[in-house]
């Protein structure tokens, strides 16, 4: 009878379980139907993206023979034969900032001569419809047509005042454009 005793109490307790879990999924199913639901908005998200600013340098700069005590001849980039170009792509009708050194210097060995740029810039390949810039930092539109912009060099040694009793050779240097949106 024992046996029958514990063995009829392990049933009912395995009833009982599972009537408790019964009612208790029972009592908790309804209640989750009433959480309100979190408001919520979304909105678009967009970036444009640009091509990036090249610039490239077709050409060099030379002033040709100079004898010390004497003047170096400019080179005007408006009228002289051979001139070297910088030609800028970018986006369409967007401004860049250009920043145009003052001067620069021609080097040989330890000797230096100074440099004075003159530059003339504008949305076309074409020389007459272009302006002179002024060095340091200036702001120009690229061409709406094509995002192109031009920039051609041109300058003196010295300001035109005779060039000092320098060694002979070939004095070199670089001008150096930089270009940014």
């Amino acid at each position: 009878m024992d046996r029958l005793l514990f063995s009829n109490l392990l049933r009912l307790d395995s009833i009982l379980r599972r009537l408790f879990f019964l009612v208790l999924t029972a009592l908790i199913l309804p209640l989750s139907g009433f959480a309100q639901a979190s408001p919520s908005a979304s909105l678009t998200v967009s970036a444009n993206v640009v091509p990036a600013l090249s610039i490239a340098e077709d050409g060099t700069l030379n002033f040709g023979t100079a004898y010390p005590g004497y003047p170096v001849a400019a080179v005007n980039p408006k009228t002289a034969s051979s001139i070297p170009l910088f030609t800028i792509e970018g986006e369409p009708s967007k401004s860049i900032s250009l920043t145009l050194p003052a001067s620069g210097s021609l080097s040989l060995n330890s000797t230096s001569i100074t440099f004075s740029p003159i530059v003339i810039g504008g949305q076309t390949d074409d020389l007459g419809s272009s302006n002179s810039l002024s060095p340091g930092t200036i702001t120009e539109d690229l061409s709406p047509t094509n995002g192109d912009y031009f920039l051609w060099l041109g300058g003196h040694v010295n300001n035109d005042n005779p060039l000092p009793n320098l060694s002979s050779g070939v004095y070199t240097g670089t001008y150096t454009v930089q270009v940014d949106y």
